[in-house]
């Protein structure tokens, strides 16, 4: 399996690919300057002369490895086609269609996911970067809310809130109060995506009896 994860703007960033059935593209945290469409880990290289074939899926995922997203998402909505209920081919295929900036029907495509699966953080992550490359800032911040209720240590919405807030402030240049009241929630969202990002490596650390050590202010 290969999960894929996508999220943010003109350079959009995409929650849901790392494995295979399973949806979601994280990177270090993104600046408002370089997103990229979404994306996730993909299946590593093609298959060998006279190897078995992969699984559908797996040469979808291995197509948008190399950026072949108009047949990466020819691929997944054969997939969505013969598996409607499989949230994770509908997010998937919102990534290829995102990818080639196709908004609304990578909007659709998310929305489905979200509908087989409710509780699927990745796809409402995704819905809420489509909402956000179309300076709907609210639809946005209420997306991204949903996805980190669902997922409480997602810490790329997180970031993502921390840049839309700091967006909508270079908008607000005429209303100083406004701008200062979502700097100030930006910088809110910065703290909770580092906590959340330090809890999770504590947490692993821990998981493998291994322990997480902080500098120390000098």
């Amino acid at each position: 399996m290969t999960l894929y994860r996508m999220a943010v703007p003109a350079a959009v960033l995409l929650a849901s690919f790392t494995l295979t059935s399973a949806g979601q593209v994280t990177d270090d945290t993104p600046t408002a300057s370089n997103f990229t469409a979404p994306m996730q880990t993909s299946a590593q290289g093609a298959p060998k002369p006279g190897a078995q074939a992969l699984p559908p899926e797996e040469m979808a995922d291995i197509l948008m490895a190399r950026k072949d997203y108009r047949e990466a998402a020819v691929s997944y909505r054969k997939l969505v086609e013969q598996n409607p209920r499989n949230a994770i081919y509908w997010n998937k295929l919102g990534i290829a269609l995102h990818q080639q900036e196709d908004l609304g029907n990578a909007l659709k495509s998310y929305q489905q996911a979200v509908k087989v699966d409710p509780k699927y953080a990745d796809a409402q992550n995704n819905i809420g970067t489509i909402w956000y490359q179309r300076k709907k800032f609210g639809k946005a911040i209420r997306s991204y809310q949903k996805a980190i209720k669902l997922r409480d240590d997602y810490d790329d919405a997180m970031a993502y809130m921390n840049l839309m807030y700091r967006e909508r402030a270079d908008l607000e240049c005429d209303d100083e109060a406004a701008r200062a009241a979502d700097l100030k929630t930006a910088d809110q969202w910065v703290d909770k995506a580092m906590q959340a990002k330090q809890a999770r490596a504590a947490k692993a650390a821990a998981a493998q009896g291994g322990q997480i050590t902080m500098d120390q202010p000098k």
